[in-house]
C-alpha cells in the first residue's frame, strides 16, 4: 500500500510539473499579487494519518497551480494582454484530471467535489469572458458579481467548513493553511 501511494504521488508530481513550464508566475508570486498570505500545510505537525497528509499535500499543490492560472488569466484578460486560451484550458483540464485521481478519505469526498467544481466554474468564467463579444468583455471586469465566480466562492467556503469540522485537532498553522489555500483560490 505504501509503495502504491508513493508511485501515485510521484506520478502526480511529475505530470503536475509538465504544465508548470507554461505558467509565468510562481506560487509565491501569484499569492503576492492577490495579495494573500500563504501558509503551507505542514504534515509534520499534523496528527492525522499518513494517507490524509499525503492527500492534503497533493490537493494543495494542485490548488496552488489553479491559483496561478486564475491570477495569470485574470491579469492578462483584465489588462488586455496577449494570452493563449487553449494553453490555459489544457492546464485547467490537467489540474481537474489530477484532482479526480486523488483519493480522499470518505468523509472528504464531498469537499473534494466542491473544490473541483469551484475550479471548473472559474475555468468556465474565463472561457465565457474570452468568447464574449467585444462590447461585453468590459462587463467581465466586474467579476465578483458574476454567477460562476459567486458559485465558485460558495463552494470553496463550504469545502473549508468541511475541512475545519473534520479536523478540529489540526494545528493552528494547518487550519490556517486550509483557509489560505482555499481563500487564495477564491476570486472574492
Amino acid at each position: 500500500m505504501r509503495a502504491c501511494l508513493l508511485i501515485i504521488f510521484i506520478s502526480l508530481c511529475t505530470t503536475t510539473l509538465s504544465f508548470a513550464d507554461s505558467l509565468t508566475l510562481s506560487v509565491e508570486e501569484a499569492y503576492a499579487l492577490i495579495p494573500h498570505k500563504q501558509t503551507r500545510y505542514d504534515h509534520r505537525t499534523s496528527p492525522i494519518d499518513k494517507n490524509q497528509k499525503t492527500y492534503f499535500h497533493q490537493l494543495f499543490s494542485l490548488t496552488d497551480f489553479a491559483v496561478i492560472v486564475r491570477v495569470e488569466l485574470l491579469q492578462k484578460m483584465y489588462h488586455q494582454k496577449p494570452y493563449n486560451i487553449q494553453e490555459y484550458e489544457r492546464i485547467y483540464e490537467s489540474i481537474l484530471s489530477k484532482i479526480d485521481r486523488l483519493e480522499p478519505a470518505s468523509h472528504l469526498k464531498g469537499a473534494q467535489i466542491l473544490v473541483k467544481h469551484a475550479i471548473e466554474d472559474q475555468r468556465k468564467f474565463f472561457m465565457k469572458w474570452h468568447h464574449a463579444e467585444k462590447s461585453a468583455k468590459q462587463d467581465y471586469k466586474r467579476y465578483s458579481s458574476h454567477p460562476l465566480v459567486a458559485r465558485s466562492s460558495s463552494n470553496l467556503k463550504v469545502a473549508y467548513g468541511i475541512y475545519m469540522q473534520s479536523y478540529p485537532q489540526e494545528s493552528s498553522s494547518n487550519k490556517q493553511a486550509f483557509f489560505d489555500h482555499l481563500c487564495a483560490l477564491d476570486f472574492i
